[in-house]
């Protein structure tokens, strides 16, 4: 159950989110936004729904390799199951509950251990994929402002590799795992034992970035429907850019998905590629609320394609 201060965090994650998005609008021109929203075809907004509901299956096959490289012969219907439906909580709550719910989806399938695992190291390896997409990208394109962007993001790079390097390095004197126990839980300990153990045999590590860029290239592309639908036309490589560096900015934990706080850097990269701003703001929009459908409809499909001995 949450606590008083975890739904005072929620809250404020809200208020952050709506105030950010409304000055963001304000600045921008309502009217040019309401009528960038007015403009948008519908068929892009029904095809991005049905390529990003896709998302939460391809995660799940990420996930299901992943849990198999551990040593667990799971079926794959009942992961994709868990996993779509984790996901899903993850999409429509303001908080990660989502990352915590797959062990319990999961059930006495996989250990919780292992489960926890394995999403900690898919947002390790995607934070190294986002900011290297990111860099990639920026560089290819010329984005304004690119090697401001560059090394911005690098330190992102830096701070995924050090976490690696952390894990992954032998122990000396007290164990890390010892001082994780004594300040963080029994629980806690476990996990990190766990993950030092997993990190380094290399597999789920390799699985999980080869998955990771799959997945985050999948996304990127699919966001081309929207502008299109849109009207504009920037290339996959100014799309990739400014998805990437979204997605960062969004896990900062200070507003919802990142919203109102990731669009004034995207404005910037887009306006290299002749978006306007107006466009942008309203393809932030509508891609958030298209993301809200496909989480409220996978679950329902996932559950239709492998049900569970329980389901009615």
């Amino acid at each position: 159950r949450a606590t008083p201060e975890r739904r005072m965090m929620r809250f404020l994650r809200w208020a952050v989110a709506l105030a950010a998005m409304v000055l963001l609008v304000r600045y921008v021109g309502a009217g040019d936004v309401l009528s960038a929203l007015r403009g948008m075809h519908p068929l892009a907004i029904v095809v991005y729904i049905l390529a990003f509901t896709a998302v939460p299956f391809i995660y799940g096959l990420q996930v299901h390799g992943g849990l198999n490289r551990l040593g667990h012969g799971l079926n794959r219907g009942a992961v994709l199951r868990a996993t779509v439906q984790s996901w899903s909580i993850g999409t429509l709550t303001p908080a990660r509950a989502g990352d915590l719910s797959l062990a319990m989806f999961l059930g006495p399938n996989a250990p919780r251990v292992d489960a926890t695992v394995v999403v900690l190291v898919d947002k390790l390896v995607s934070l190294f994929v986002l900011a290297l997409l990111a860099i990639v990208s920026a560089a290819v394109v010329g984005i304004p402002y690119a090697q401001a962007f560059i090394v911005g993001v690098s330190w992102v790079v830096g701070a995924m590799l050090f976490i690696i390097v952390l894990i992954v390095m032998p122990e000396r004197g007290e164990s890390s795992s010892s001082l994780a126990r004594r300040f963080l839980g029994v629980q806690a300990a476990d996990t990190w034992k766990r993950l030092r153990e997993i990190v380094g045999s290399r597999t789920l590590l390799a699985w999980s970035a080869g998955m990771s860029l799959m997945r985050w290239v999948y996304v990127c592309a699919a966001n081309l429907v929207l502008f299109w639908g849109a009207g504009a036309t920037p290339s996959i490589g100014v799309v990739t850019a400014a998805t990437a560096v979204g997605r960062i900015i969004s896990i900062i934990p200070i507003s919802i998905g990142g919203m109102g706080v990731k669009e004034p850097l995207q404005i910037v990269i887009y306006a290299g590629a002749g978006v306007s701003a107006e466009t942008v703001i309203a393809v932030s929009v509508i891609g958030m609320a298209c993301g809200f459908v496909a989480a409220a409809i996978a679950p329902l499909i996932a559950r239709a394609a492998w049900p569970a001995s329980g389901d009615a």
